[in-house]
C-alpha cells in the first residue's frame, strides 16, 4: 500500500525549492554559464554544470519527462565532477535525472537544507504514488579536490581548514580530506534515505574522486551508508572552525 505522506508537497512549492539553488553559478564566478536542464547532458567536462527544472513547465509536462527515469544524480555542478558523474552512471542518457548544484548533497544554510529536503519528499511522493514507475537508485554525492561549496562556507579550503586543525600539511585527495568529506556526504545521504525509505528505491552514495591534472583517472568510490559510520554536517563543521580559533586565541 502507498505511504500516506503527512503532509503533502505541491508542485509549486519542488520549483520554488529548486529555484533556490538556481544562482549557484555565482558561488564560482561564472554567472554567464548555460544553465542545464535536469534531463539534458551536464555542460562539457571542464564546466562547471548547474541544472534547472525549465521555466514553465507543468506538472503534467514534467511527470511526462520523468515516466523513464530509472537514476537520480545528486552531485556537486563542479566542472570536473558534474559530467564526470553523469558519464559513470549505468544508464542511458535519457534515464537519467541530474540535480546538480553547490556541494551536491552537501549543504549549509535553513534555505538550502529545506529545499533539499522538499525536493527529496515531493519526488518520493510521486513514487509513492506510482507516478515514478522507473525509478530505482539515486545518487547522493560530491567530490574532494576540492569542493568549492565547502570552500565558500568554510571560508578556506577544506585541506586548508585541516592542515590549521591538525598542525601539519593536509593536501587535496589525501586521506584526512577524503575522510572529513565522506562524513559530509554520509549526513547529506540522509536526507535521501529518509525520504525515500520504504519505496524500493535504493540510495547510494559515492565520493567522486576528481583528478584535476588528469580528469580520466577521475572515478567514484562508494561510501559506507552505515548508521554506525560517522557523520557531520557543514555546521558542525563551522562550529569546530569557531571552536579551534576560540582556543587558539586563548
Amino acid at each position: 500500500m502507498p505511504k500516506e505522506h503527512s503532509k503533502r508537497i505541491p508542485f509549486q512549492k519542488f520549483l520554488e525549492a529548486m529555484q533556490v539553488f538556481t544562482n549557484d553559478y555565482e558561488m564560482v564566478g561564472h554567472p554567464e554559464l548555460e544553465i542545464r536542464t535536469c534531463w539534458e547532458e551536464p555542460n562539457d567536462a571542464g564546466t562547471y554544470s548547474l541544472s534547472q527544472i525549465p521555466a514553465g513547465i507543468t506538472e503534467v509536462e514534467f511527470l511526462e519527462k520523468m515516466q523513464g527515469i530509472t537514476d537520480i544524480a545528486v552531485t556537486c555542478m563542479d566542472k570536473d565532477c558534474a559530467h564526470s558523474t553523469w558519464e559513470k552512471i549505468e544508464a542511458e542518457p535519457e534515464q537519467i535525472m541530474m540535480l546538480t548544484w553547490g556541494g551536491g548533497v552537501v549543504q549549509k544554510g535553513r534555505d538550502r537544507v529545506v529545499a533539499l529536503q522538499a525536493i527529496a519528499s515531493y519526488l518520493s511522493q510521486l513514487k509513492w504514488d506510482g507516478k515514478l514507475p522507473n525509478l530505482s537508485l539515486i545518487h547522493a554525492d560530491d567530490h574532494n579536490h576540492v569542493c568549492g561549496a565547502v570552500k565558500v562556507w568554510l571560508g578556506q579550503s577544506l585541506p586548508e581548514f585541516l592542515t590549521e586543525l591538525y598542525g601539519k600539511e593536509i593536501t587535496p585527495q589525501s586521506e584526512e580530506e577524503d575522510a572529513l568529506m565522506e562524513s559530509l556526504i554520509r549526513d547529506g545521504a540522509y536526507v535521501w534515505i529518509a525520504a525515500f525509505a520504504g519505496t524500493g528505491v535504493e540510495v547510494v552514495s559515492n565520493l567522486h574522486v576528481t583528478d584535476r591534472e588528469n580528469p580520466q583517472h577521475s572515478h567514484l568510490r562508494r561510501i559506507n551508508l552505515d548508521a554506525s559510520e560517522s557523520k557531520m554536517n557543514v555546521q558542525m563543521l563551522l562550529q569546530l572552525k569557531d571552536l579551534m580559533v576560540a582556543l587558539r586565541s586563548q
